[in-house]
């Protein structure tokens, strides 16, 4: 903002004004001077005014208007995507506890959006497409028993991540001969970050209802997500509870389904 001291040239006498030689060119770079004062100070109550609009005024004012209205900032979120949700807050902590609400904040947290699912113990499936599309299934009989005991403050979310977010990796060692441990922020079964399960375990912590805790994070990768209608694997048949299981036999086999890689969720 340049307003007031360009203006100076058409506001003083003109045996003062700029171009004018000696003792006058001195009187005018004074009263210039002030003029910049003046124009910093109107600027700079003008950006604070801006500031205080997510998407509006500076970005870095963003972190400070978020720890005032409860919205936690993913590490890798954009100006962007946060700015909408700080604007959303209002009505994002009047659903507080809504599963769809939960999905929403997780897909909004991401530039690309990812199709998710959230199931409850009594096998009441909520779901919210790419498209932002929700939907409610309920089926008959229930098709979700996670280790045949029945809990109703534990809920499971389902990811189904975009390729540009994070995709499946199985890989032990990489071709120079280093193993995933080796880099602390890496992740085994995808190329997902500790930060951005964090994320994820810190915004379902925020949103979740209080009587409820998500027992799991489920990632698939597959085409297609889980039919909540279906009754057939890969869905839970009540033995989930451990990585492995016994089978006839007495072998130790896998009890959960590869289809899927699993994450903690929140206490």
């Amino acid at each position: 903002m340049a307003g007031i001291r360009h203006a100076l040239s058409e506001i003083v006498p003109p045996r003062i004004g700029p171009g004018k030689p000696g003792e006058e060119k001195r009187i005018f770079r004074a009263v210039y001077t002030l003029g910049a004062v003046a124009d910093a100070t109107v600027q700079l109550r003008l950006e604070g005014l801006q500031a205080e609009y997510p998407g509006v005024g500076t970005p870095t004012a963003l972190s400070p208007i978020g720890r005032d209205r409860l919205i936690p900032r993913g590490a890798s979120e954009s100006d962007e995507a946060y700015s909408e949700r700080l604007l959303a807050w209002r009505d994002a902590h009047r659903r507080a506890g809504n599963p769809y609400l939960e999905m929403q904040q997780i897909q909004s947290h991401w530039p690309d959006p990812a199709y998710l699912q959230v199931v409850n113990a009594h096998s009441c499936w909520y779901e919210l497409n790419k498209d932002g599309e929700v939907s409610r299934t309920l089926p008959i009989p229930a098709n979700w028993d996670w280790d045949g005991v029945f809990l109703k403050a534990r809920v499971w979310l389902i990811i189904y991540p975009p390729t540009s977010l994070f995709q499946r990796d199985l890989t032990w060692a990489n071709t120079d001969n280093s193993t995933w441990d080796d880099d602390p922020n890496a992740t085994w079964g995808s190329t997902a970050t500790v930060q951005q399960i964090q994320d994820i375990r810190n915004l379902l912590e925020h949103w979740r209802s209080s009587g409820a805790f998500f027992e799991h994070i489920l990632v698939g990768f597959a085409d297609l997500p889980l039919d909540p209608n279906d009754t057939n694997p890969p869905l839970p048949d009540g033995q989930w509870g451990q990585y492995s299981k016994l089978d006839a036999s007495g072998n130790c086999i896998q009890a959960r389904s590869e289809d899927f890689i699993y994450w903690r969720g929140t206490t």
